[in-house]
C-alpha cells in the first residue's frame, strides 16, 4: 500500500463530497480500507462534510 500525496487526499475528498451532493450512497465509496484506506478514509470524510453541511443548512431553515 503507498502513501497518498496530499493532493490526492484533497481530490479523494472533494470525490466523496460531490457523490454526496448529487444523491449517491456512502456505499458507492470506490475505495477499499484493506487496500486503500487513507483514500477510502478521505472519501468518507468528504462524504460526511457535505451531509454535516447540508444538516447545517436544513436546521437554520
Amino acid at each position: 500500500m503507498t502513501v497518498p500525496r496530499s493532493e490526492q487526499i484533497l481530490a479523494t475528498q472533494a470525490l466523496g463530497r460531490d457523490a454526496y451532493q448529487i444523491g449517491r450512497s456512502g456505499r458507492d465509496n470506490p475505495y477499499r480500507m484493506r487496500e486503500d484506506e487513507a483514500l477510502c478514509t478521505a472519501w468518507i470524510r468528504g462524504f460526511n462534510m457535505a451531509r454535516t453541511e447540508r444538516a447545517r443548512e436544513i436546521e437554520r431553515t
